[in-house]
């Protein structure tokens, strides 16, 4: 059956309908047992029991229109052409024939006119709104143009070759066409779910039997009775699907708030299509597989989110309006190589299959049934994958640009990896991440990442908390020249302790404290720590600089100078005490927010270091553009192993660039005796690490500065 349009409207109070509906079955009940004392011919019968079950329902649905419309008029003209029929049957006259078949085809006409009086076909049953509005509007013209043409040749065109039952027949069977095409119509809309299809089948196979019944009663090949039965039958299922969906709209729209209007089915259709891609949306494909997954729990489902992992580039050299023309030719290929795979979940009711949706940013989904695959659930999604992936061709041009594109793939299922949706398209965006990041094709869900994810959470929550307590453990490491064990400077370290084991250097944890977003707060607090420090070393005499790792984040924050400059006014310190060290990563990939950021301090007479030097060329060229005052290198591989051969090598030359270039050099992680005669026999001359010293408190920095002058008096 067909779904009625719900108009704009108010819904009014309802209690006076129901009042009336009490009133009139209170009344045919009493005039059916009042009629229990009157004796009825058979055809007299049969129109009382025809009167007996559709008016109530007619007046009902006249009674409700405000409230539901329902297109009662048919209803109202079914009615009247059966009893036109019956009385034909009674009529004492040359047309009886005419006037039984004419009644008999209007009635044919108009079971096949309900269903199509509306342009929506049942959303109530399918869950959807349907596109069928020119399929729709043809068959209506068709059954129209056949009831006028079989009418005027019944009762105008006398043909003696053409006998009336071969007439009818043929109508009929035209009539009952029509029926069953939009019946196979609704079953490929709704696909699995037979709902529909099953009742009108049912009403064809009924709407059928009466009219081979009246031709056969009409050639003497079948008794009376029979066509009765048979229409009487087509009729209370007729009317028995008429009621069910009058309840469903009426129900319907007491769940509708008032003066809610209804878009069309055309609008809410192209609506809810992403634009650049013509493909339904999220929201839309999420609430269909929603519905799916409710209606049967056993069934197992693999959601399958892919990327084109190189389209970034056609944004950046076409612009996002020209890559859209391209990205709608990469969907289009995608949706014509998925539409055809009835094991994929159907996200549009077009009459076209759409079973492709996009998710936010170059995402796509498609729901794989995986409930009646033969094979294996891996090698059946990798095969859809592969299939997929071979709908993009080769070579996508626009213009004079053209790209090769890649398609990764993000799996989880449904009942291994959870029974949500969100949760589900969640876990396949992480295995997209996991296939992109490893450059793989398909990549499945971990269920073990989310034990990690809940470690990561911990960690961030623990930093978070020991960060705003202040409770990092700061040290100090002096940096000393090996040749004259003069103080060349002191670095400023911290320690975590995540818990009772070994301490975590800042190399360890900041990554935890970027994802939670402490990382800028650390580096203030470090700040903040070095001009203590320096205030302190002022205090008594000691004019020493004092070094500071940022993190590459920390550069980019927009009072970074502001904070420094408020720091050097409080402690009336000047700038060239301090060192901010940058990684090498972070000032080769800097923006142009950073180098501004970095010329600021500079204006401040802040020195500024690259640790971890790699002696590039791309370091090099930086070194020229950019006064850098400062160069560390990590001589962890200066050991006594003879493994370490090219890592000695390019130390030694990275020593002799430094001094050629008379640019400070500084090694680090020096943490044995080897290590650090190596180190001076290349040249090298200030030294950091555990060989020099391990470490020293902020509390305990004079007596150290005091002890080590002493030592080095003794030695002198």
């Amino acid at each position: 059956m067909s779904c009625f349009h719900i108009f704009k409207r108010h819904v009014r109070p309802t209690q006076p309908y129901i009042y009336s509906i009490f009133a009139l079955l209170y009344m045919f009940s009493f005039s059916s047992f009042a009629s229990t004392s009157v004796s009825f011919s058979y055809i007299e019968f049969n129109i009382a029991f025809i009167l007996g079950i559709s008016l109530p329902v007619i007046l009902f649905a006249v009674l409700m229109r405000k409230v539901a419309s329902i297109k009662w008029q048919y209803l109202a003209g079914i009615t009247l052409a059966i009893f036109v029929f019956f009385f034909g049957q009674i009529l004492e006259h040359s047309y009886q024939l005419q006037v039984s078949l004419t009644a008999a085809s209007v009635y044919l006409a108009l079971v096949c006119l309900w269903p199509l009086a509306s342009e929506r076909d049942d959303s109530l049953a399918l869950g959807c709104v349907c596109q069928r509005k020119q399929l729709v509007t043809l068959s209506l013209k068709l059954v129209m143009l056949f009831l006028a043409a079989f009418v005027l040749f019944l009762w105008f065109v006398d043909d003696e070759n053409i006998n009336v039952s071969y007439r009818f027949g043929i109508y009929a069977s035209a009539v009952l066409l029509i029926s069953f095409t939009q019946a196979v119509s609704l079953k490929n809309l709704s696909e699995k779910d037979y709902t529909v299809f099953s009742r009108l089948i049912i009403q064809f196979i009924l709407h059928s039997a009466f009219s081979v019944a009246l031709v056969m009663y009409i050639q003497g090949a079948s008794h009376y009775y029979w066509v009765v039965i048979a229409l009487l039958l087509s009729f209370v299922i007729t009317l028995t699907n008429g009621c069910w969906l009058l309840m469903q709209n009426v129900l319907l729209s007491f769940k509708t708030p008032e003066n809610q209007e209804k878009l069309s089915s055309e609008e809410l259709f192209h609506y809810s299509l992403d634009p650049a891609t013509n493909l339904p949306m999220a929201q839309q494909a999420l609430q269909i597989f929603e519905d799916t997954l409710a209606k049967d729990h056993n069934k197992r489902y693999a959601v399958v989110i892919f990327n084109p992992m190189n389209f970034q580039q056609v944004n950046n050299v076409l612009g996002h309006r020209n890559s859209d023309i391209l990205l709608s030719q990469l969907a289009y290929c995608l949706q014509q190589q998925a539409s055809g795979n009835k094991n994929l979940l159907r996200f549009g009711f077009n009459p076209e299959a759409i079973r492709i949706a996009r998710l936010q940013g170059l995402n796509f989904l498609v729901v794989f049934d995986i409930s009646e695959t033969t094979h294996e659930a891996h090698h059946a999604i990798n095969e859809l994958c592969q299939y997929l992936a071979s709908s993009v061709p080769r070579a996508m041009s626009f213009k004079s640009f053209s790209l090769n594109f890649k398609l990764a793939f993000g799996v989880s299922i449904s009942g291994e990896d959870s029974s949500n949706v969100n949760d589900l398209i969640s876990y396949a965006e992480d295995a997209l991440l996991t296939s992109i990041n490893k450059q793989r094709m398909v990549s499945y869900f971990d269920s073990t990442s989310l034990l990690y994810t809940q470690q990561q959470l911990s960690r961030m929550d623990a930093l978070n908390t020991d960060i705003q307590d202040e409770n990092l453990f700061w040290y100090l490491q002096p940096q000393i020249n090996i040749n004259d064990t003069e103080i060349y400077g002191l670095q400023l370290k911290v320690h975590w302790y995540e818990d009772d084991n070994k301490p975590l250097e800042l190399e360890d944890f900041v990554l935890v404290a970027e994802h939670s977003g402490d990382a800028y707060l650390l580096t203030k607090q470090m700040l903040s720590q070095a001009f203590k420090v320096l205030h302190l070393l002022h205090q008594h005499g000691h004019y020493l600089k004092v070094a500071v790792t940022l993190t590459s984040d920390s550069i980019l924050e927009v009072d970074l100078v502001e904070y420094i400059e408020s720091l050097m006014s409080k402690y009336h310190i000047l700038g060239k005490y301090l060192i901010v060290e940058l990684a090498e990563d972070a000032i080769l990939d800097a923006t142009e927010q950073a180098k501004a950021i970095i010329s600021q301090l500079r204006a401040l007479e802040v020195s500024i270091a690259i640790s971890n030097f790699s002696g590039s060329y791309e370091s090099l060229r930086y070194l020229r553009k950019m006064a850098i005052q400062q160069v560390k290198i990590n001589c962890q591989s200066l050991t006594e192993s003879d493994d370490n051969r090219v890592d000695k090598a390019i130390i030694n030359s990275l020593v002799n660039l430094s001094r050629a270039m008379k640019l400070p050099l500084i090694g680090t992680e020096l943490s044995d005796a080897i290590a650090l005669e190596a180190y001076k026999n290349m040249g090298g001359s200030i030294a950091q690490g555990s060989e020099i010293f391990e470490g020293i408190v902020p509390d305990e920095l004079l007596i150290w500065l005091k002890t080590w002058q002493e030592q080095k008096a003794k030695k002198h």
